[in-house]
């Protein structure tokens, strides 16, 4: 049954037993029921910390700028920095350009995020 058919139902028996005039709102909370992992936020952007990755998604660098609430005022978002750990436990980096990506449209520079990723925005010395 969906959600509203399930409701009426409820309702229905509500009234009989209970209430002259029943309300019922069902719905279906999904959120944070399926997450492809965690990564780890940090840097010059409003809100870091640890964030899920969405469930059939292609989550990318330049969306979880935005899940974290964008850059700070002295970002350098020219040399976004993806700390990645490999299988054999050594760590890969990766620099994005997020500035050429939302700028420019340049998806092809755009990662997607894994599981276990960290994503450091470093600061500029000047604010241009």
């Amino acid at each position: 049954k969906s959600a509203h058919d399930l409701a009426f139902v409820v309702k229905s028996m509500l009234e009989r037993d209970y209430y002259q005039n029943a309300t019922v709102i069902i719905s279906l909370d999904t959120a944070g029921e399926r997450s492809a992992g965690l990564f780890y936020m940090t840097g010059a952007v409003r809100g870091g910390g640890p964030m899920e990755i969405p469930f059939n998604e292609k989550f990318t660098v330049s969306k979880a700028i935005l899940r974290a609430g964008g850059f700070a005022d002295f970002a350098n978002e020219r040399k976004v920095l993806v700390q990645r750990p490999k299988p054999d436990g050594s760590t890969e980096t990766i620099t994005v350009n997020v500035k050429e990506v939302i700028e420019k449209g340049r998806q092809d520079l755009d990662i997607e995020v894994l599981p276990n990723d960290l994503i450091r925005v470093p600061e500029r010395l000047i604010n241009f």
